[in-house]
């Protein structure tokens, strides 16, 4: 039988092995130590809440300004109307920080409640009625406003965290805090936008009550 004749051979197969180029490969990129990796993480976290602490100063100076005297006293004489008179003593009995510290953890879980509407509506108004049905006077608070919000659940909600935004606003006024240290007016500002949080502010004193909640009773 007749056996192939093996065709020529390729030009580096006839080089000696010792000069013979050997293929290139990329190295890996050599691996950040932990330790520079979480200080660059540290670093942008830093970098990131001194942002936001400007944006808070820039607000605080901005709304400071264009709340007038009697500007706390107002909003008072408004709220104070769409919920029971126990209620709105006890809301404003206490300390303010600590009150307003927990009228912002419970706008921001409200929302978070909000975001929920859409994934699983059951659940939603499961965790709403939970959250406002229990003890604590905030929750009693937000409970009596609620029923006062004749609009669509998810508008309610917005509206809801707003209002009790703001009442945590006008109790830290009251008191003579400074809006930079109000944990309301900071979490107002972050999600509005100064120019949308001072038109609020000066509506809760006007007409932010009679345009989102049904009048009165008596």
């Amino acid at each position: 039988m007749k056996q192939a004749t093996p065709g020529p051979r390729p030009a580096w197969a006839t080089q000696p092995r010792s000069q013979r180029s050997r293929p290139t490969t990329t190295p890996p990129a050599p691996k950040r130590p932990a330790a520079e990796s979480a200080q660059s993480e540290w670093q942008r976290l830093n970098a990131e809440l001194e942002q936001r602490d400007a944006r808070l100063r820039a607000a605080a100076s901005y709304v400071t300004d264009a709340l007038y005297n009697g500007w706390a006293d107002a909003v008072a004489q408004r709220a104070a109307k769409y919920v029971t008179q126990r209620t709105w003593w006890r809301i404003r009995s206490g300390w303010p920080r600590r009150r307003c510290d927990r009228l912002a953890r419970l706008a921001l879980r409200i929302l978070e409640v909000k975001n929920q509407l859409h994934e699983a509506t059951g659940s939603a108004t499961a965790a709403l009625t939970k959250l406002l049905g229990r003890s604590k006077i905030e929750g009693v608070f937000a409970a009596e406003l609620a029923e006062r919000i004749p609009l669509p659940l998810d508008t309610k909600l917005d509206t809801l965290a707003r209002t009790i935004r703001i009442t945590g606003i006008m109790l830290c006024v009251s008191a003579g805090r400074s809006l930079r240290q109000c944990a309301c007016f900071c979490d107002l500002a972050e999600a509005e936008g100064q120019e949308q949080a001072k038109g609020l502010l000066l509506s809760a004193a006007d007409r932010y009550w009679a345009d989102h909640y049904q009048p009165p009773s008596g």
